[in-house]
């Protein structure tokens, strides 16, 4: 039977694969309670259009070879590549068997690896579910671009290892690279012709973890074969690391080879510093001193350990004695400042620093870089509307993704999904959709007002329904789920009371809520549900979702 199989798909491919790949024959779903996903998007999205067991378990390598070759038109020996060392991961008591979730072994590192596009490092504890952290970087380094090439992958490769170095003490630079280079044989030879991946594909896909079927993509008409990877990783590497005189050159890293210094400085005009342009950091608008992996910043890590004082200033300090910051984040646990950065100077009230309306107005923390209206410092204030957004100077989406980097308003009656692509569905305008970057109101849990205060020990009773608990020195984050599927979609922060009562209300598509104990007043509001308890720890504070009382007073 299985030889049946694997003959009937070699004439599928042989005839034109892709034609039998459509969102109607494989329909996108995303992991439902219980199902099992790895940190590769590549292997979640063909779980997610059912041409990979939809619940992650239980996949041999038969079965890999089939979803890789219709979902991908990848050749069964780089399946194998890819099948082989996951077996060797199997918690399935099948030794030819393994879970998705399975792949995700740090220690040896089988495929799962530091310095991931799109995950956080093991080191930070989850190195499986998708990092909108993680992502934004690479984001950050590819810049406006249209099409990820050659050059722009190397960039990319260059300044995520800087970024791990820097943050994580166990960073597994060797391994990295491998896993690097692999996640970028796939992503350019799947997504556009011999190595130009669209970045409009690249993102729906990384993001939905979904093929870009909608978007009329279809698998490559060529085989993503060994040979192809090993060309891809070759142009890769040789913008990376070489012998040439522009590696061995000026700017050359002497931690991680043999340099020989050459003379030639220009003033930087994007951050990078030494390296084959030889750009000196002194002078620049992105701080003074060259780190020891060719980035221009003021921080400690910039200016110390490593600092190249032939490109920069090795004296400078941070701004104000506030660190910069690396990844475009502000505020928070490290306490960055996003002044005298690339990613724009205001820190806004959610964290990111950037130079829009929403990041300088209302809300913009003053701590952490410079303000421009609205009531400076604060985390009090309501998340701006789409129209306060717009007319920060956002632009409408040219590409159908919105928020992000770009910052993108989505085009009239349209809304900005959770995962920032525009449309008129459901899932664009209801769980998850983004106001700030939308053109019409968002849907999720639509609200009214308070009806009053929870009494009784009980909140879950149904006398307490649509009413809200406000406890002091709390902040309670909501989750809401929908009961006709029982599925986790989204989350929202609730800042205020009237954030708490917009984001979820007495309706009959909330039906279920969980909080996170934070550090500042707020409300949880409650609505006819039913769920399952569970008693998680979160950042040292407990998070429970609560369930309809059998009985109430």
């Amino acid at each position: 039977m299985a030889i049946t199989r694997v003959c009937f798909l070699s004439l599928l491919i042989a005839a034109g694969a892709s034609a039998f790949l459509t969102e109607e024959r494989y329909p996108w779903k995303p992991a439902g309670p219980g199902d099992l996903r790895s940190p590769c998007p590549g292997l979640n999205a063909l779980a997610n259009h059912g041409l990979l067991p939809r619940d992650g378990r239980n996949i041999d390598l038969e079965t890999l070879g089939e979803a890789t070759a219709l979902g991908y038109n990848m050749e069964h020996n780089t399946m194998l590549a890819v099948g082989i060392p996951s077996l060797t991961t199997s918690t399935t008591g099948n030794a030819s068997t393994f879970h998705l979730s399975d792949v995700n072994q740090h220690t040896p590192q089988v495929t799962e690896h530091d310095g991931s596009l799109t995950r956080d490092d093991a080191y930070f504890g989850d190195s499986n579910t998708f990092s909108p952290a993680a992502w934004g970087r690479a984001l950050h380094s590819w810049g406006d671009i249209e099409i990820i090439d050659f050059a722009a992958a190397a960039r990319e490769i260059k300044a995520r290892f800087e970024w791990g170095e820097i943050n994580n003490p166990e960073f597994n630079g060797t391994f990295a690279r491998t896993g690097s280079l692999l996640q970028y044989a796939l992503l350019l030879s799947a997504f556009g012709d011999y190595g130009n991946a669209n970045m409009t594909l690249v993102r729906y896909w990384v993001e939905h973890e979904r093929l870009p079927l909608k978007l009329g993509w279809q698998p490559p008409a060529a085989n993503i074969n060994s040979t192809m990877n090993r060309l891809i990783a070759a142009n890769i590497s040789a913008l990376w690391v070489g012998v040439t005189d522009a590696h061995c050159g000026a700017g050359c890293q002497s931690k991680f080879g043999q340099c020989t210094i050459t003379s030639g400085k220009k003033i930087t005009p994007d951050g990078s510093c030494g390296g084959t342009n030889a750009y000196t950091c002194t002078g620049g608008t992105f701080g003074n001193c060259c780190s020891r992996y060719g980035y221009c910043g003021n921080t400690d890590e910039h200016c110390l350990n490593g600092c190249n004082s032939q490109f920069g200033d090795c004296s400078s300090i941070s701004v104000g004695g506030v660190p910069a910051s690396l990844d475009g984040t502000c505020g928070g646990s490290k306490g960055t400042t996003c002044q005298g950065t690339s990613y724009g100077n205001c820190c806004s009230q959610w964290g990111y620093c950037g130079s829009s309306a929403d990041h300088c107005g209302t809300g913009c923390q003053s701590s952490f870089g410079t303000c421009s209206g609205g009531s400076g410092a604060t985390t009090s204030a309501a998340k701006p509307s789409a129209s306060s957004g717009s007319g920060g100077g956002s632009k409408v989406s040219p590409d159908g993704s919105c928020a992000g980097t770009n910052g993108y308003i989505c085009p009239s009656g349209q809304c900005c999904s959770k995962n920032g692509w525009c449309g008129t569905t459901s899932d664009f305008c209801g769980f998850g959709c983004q106001s700030s970057f939308s053109a019409v109101s968002c849907t999720a849990c639509p609200g009214s007002a308070c009806a009053g205060t929870v009494t009784g020990n009980n909140p879950t009773c149904s006398a307490n329904d649509s009413f809200c608990w406000t406890l002091s020195n709390k902040k309670f984050q909501i989750v809401c789920g929908r009961l006709a599927s029982g599925a986790y979609l989204t989350n929202v922060d609730a800042t205020s009371l009237g954030d708490c009562i917009t984001k979820c209300s007495a309706n009959s598509a909330c039906v279920a809520a969980s909080f996170y104990q934070g550090a500042s007043t707020s409300c949880s509001l409650f609505s006819s549900y039913q769920g399952s308890a569970n008693g998680n720890s979160a950042g040292g504070s407990q998070n429970h979702a609560y369930v309809r009382a059998a009985s109430c007073p």
